[in-house]
């Protein structure tokens, strides 16, 4: 009887562990999460500027590895001490592993470096993305187009730009407000009143206004600047 109960006992934590070495496969697949989407964040290369090899991801799912920059006219490998030249097309490649917990599927995780759709391979653990970047001259004039202020007329907040290597930044906007002070990068302001204008007011007869444009350089453009307090870009509207 008591031989009975050993082996019954016996058989019993037999059972217990089998049961719990079946439900290990089940909680690691389950730990595992598919990531939906990977942007990198890194600075696009500027005529006369070295590289940034130190990407960066903000979410907590994955996280950037190696960065590797290559240019495409000669394919030559660029370094830490490399320097951007106008006129030339960079590669550059970010491997990207993903957390644990995580997992990558090349087919449905979307990639993207600076916003921007990158190439990608890989497989579940890490993902090799590519992305290339035409460097031109410093932009050194703007020109926009804009409705002329007439009484009774609304601001125009829609200025067209001169140019394909800049364009309007709306870093300060605000789209749900009617009367945001500033919409589509562009603030009006009345110097006569001193009073800034919304989207839904008119110029009176006898005022003087003031344009504010807010502009930004086009992936993989930048500005002239000198290190002044004052950026020597001229600008005609």
């Amino acid at each position: 009887m008591k031989t009975s109960k050993t082996l019954y006992r016996a058989l019993s934590l037999m059972l217990c562990c089998i049961m719990a070495l079946g439900l290990l496969p089940t909680t690691a697949l389950a730990a595992n999460t598919t990531i939906d989407r990977v942007n990198v964040q890194i600075d696009t290369p500027m005529a006369g500027e070295a590289f940034d090899f130190e990407g960066e991801t903000a979410t907590y799912e994955c996280r950037a590895g190696l960065v590797r920059w290559w240019d495409t006219t000669n394919n030559q490998e660029m370094n830490k001490n490399s320097v951007a030249q106008a006129g030339r097309r960079y590669k550059v490649e970010i491997t990207v592993y993903a957390n644990s917990g995580y997992t990558f599927n090349l087919y449905d995780t979307a990639a993207a470096i600076n916003n921007f759709y990158a190439e990608k391979t890989g497989g579940t653990a890490a993902l090799y993305l590519t992305a290339y970047y035409e460097v031109s001259a410093p932009i050194r004039e703007v020109e926009l187009e804009m409705e002329i202020p007439v009484p009774g007329a609304a601001p125009d907040f829609f200025p067209v730009c001169g140019s394909s290597s800049y364009m309007l930044s709306n870093y300060f906007d605000d789209y749900f407000s009617s009367t945001a002070y500033t919409y589509n990068g562009v603030q009006w302001v009345n110097t006569t009143t001193k009073k800034v204008m919304g989207r839904n007011d008119t110029f009176s007869e006898g005022s003087q206004y003031q344009a504010i444009i807010h502009l930004k350089a086009a992936n993989g453009q930048s500005f002239y600047y000198d290190g002044s307090r004052v950026p020597p870009v001229t600008a005609t509207i």
